[in-house]
């Protein structure tokens, strides 16, 4: 049999191999050639997800310039701080203020 073109390819038959043992829709004389099959679509489905893996995390490699650029930028921000907050609802300073006028 050919080989698959592509992961998707190869999943569709897998799972078509096994709706056929579930439903026991494979002749015993086929059983062997569909368990080789099956076991040919696994390692190509194991090896696209390896190298697939691997070009991910080369790629993320080259990209650590762009996140330091971004830790360097906020960490010219100063921190908030609870007195620099003046969010509606926040009413501790006139909270206190009422408390010290009584």
């Amino acid at each position: 049999m050919k080989n698959p073109e592509s992961y998707s390819e190869a999943l569709k038959e897998l799972e078509e191999i096994v709706e056929q043992l579930e439903t026991d829709d494979i002749a015993v004389d086929e059983l062997l050639d569909k368990v080789k099959r099956s076991s040919e679509l696994l390692h190509f489905c194991q090896d696209k997800l390896t190298k697939t893996e691997e070009e991910v995390k080369a790629v993320l490699q080259e990209m650590p310039q762009v996140e330091e650029a971004a830790d360097t930028d906020n960490k010219n921000e100063e921190p908030i701080t609870e007195d620099d907050t003046d969010e509606p609802g926040n009413n501790d300073d006139q909270e206190n203020d009422i408390k010290n006028a009584e």
